[in-house]
């Protein structure tokens, strides 16, 4: 099992579709300066029930136990980050955004989370440019309950070195149903082992410019903040429509006719 190896394969569907994801400030303007996505290895995401597929009990078909390293060895190349196909979302911007209200300087603005809006298409098409000899995935999640989840893992052939990697970008899609709310999308890299798949992490060269299509402001910021905000993109070369403020809570005013006299 450790000499997987897996051909540059797109899974993409044919549509266009947006997918978003929300940065702080500091942290975007380290990708627009370096022009470089980062992926984290997937190994390293803290959520207990990540990477369950990993957690399961492995043997040979005499019954006896596969040693845990040969296993993680399966796991070592392969490299992720999470967007969302869900426009708007409040408990994004108070996961991702922290601030304080009274801030007066960009300085102290750098967790204000800005969200990000890419075309899949476009997302894939340049991470894949940038490594060309890795397969690249991008799936929304799909979200089962436990009992599912151990259907699914109980249904699965005998695993073998051809479908080993299957498997696991398949489970890596899987989450259970309490997280459907986030509505999330994932994008895999996998980087066989034979070019450095043991990495801890990488850095995928992208175009900022031709790959990002808004950059949407916390719509808790005052207005002053904004505009801090706004300035700072704009001296880094953001086309100033690009950058917004969200809606989330603008109030639409209609007029209500009162009969005074009633």
């Amino acid at each position: 099992m450790t000499d997987i190896t897996y051909c540059n394969n797109l899974d993409l569907k044919k549509d266009c579709d947006s997918i978003y994801k929300y940065f702080p400030l500091k942290y975007l303007v380290s990708l627009l300066e370096s022009r470089y996505l980062f992926f984290n290895k997937i190994t390293s995401w803290e959520d207990p029930y990540e990477n369950f597929f990993l957690k399961q009990v492995f043997t040979r078909t005499d019954g006896t136990l596969i040693d845990r390293e040969i296993i993680e060895k399966c796991f070592n190349g392969f490299y992720g980050q999470c967007w969302t196909k869900e426009p708007e979302s409040d408990a994004m911007w108070r996961i991702y955004s922290h601030f304080s209200l009274s801030a007066t300087h960009i300085w102290d603005l750098g967790n204000a989370a800005i969200k990000i809006k890419v075309l899949r298409e476009e997302i894939v098409k340049q991470v894949s440019a940038s490594l060309k000899s890795c397969s690249v995935s991008l799936q929304d999640v799909e979200y089962l309950n436990g009992a599912n989840i151990t259907d699914w893992l109980r249904s699965l052939p005998i695993i073998n070195r051809r479908n080993m990697v299957e498997y696991i970008l398949k489970s890596l899609y899987i989450k259970r149903t309490e997280f459907e709310h986030e509505k999330e999308v994932r994008l895999f890299i996998h980087r066989p082992s034979v070019i450095g798949g043991d990495k801890s992490n990488l850095m995928v060269e992208i175009n900022p410019t031709e790959l990002i299509q808004e950059y949407v402001v916390d719509p808790r910021l005052s207005e002053s903040q904004c505009n801090l905000i706004e300035s700072y993109l704009l001296k880094l070369g953001i086309d100033k429509s690009k950058v917004m403020k969200s809606k989330l809570y603008s109030i639409n005013e209609s007029t209500l006719v009162v009969d005074a006299q009633s």
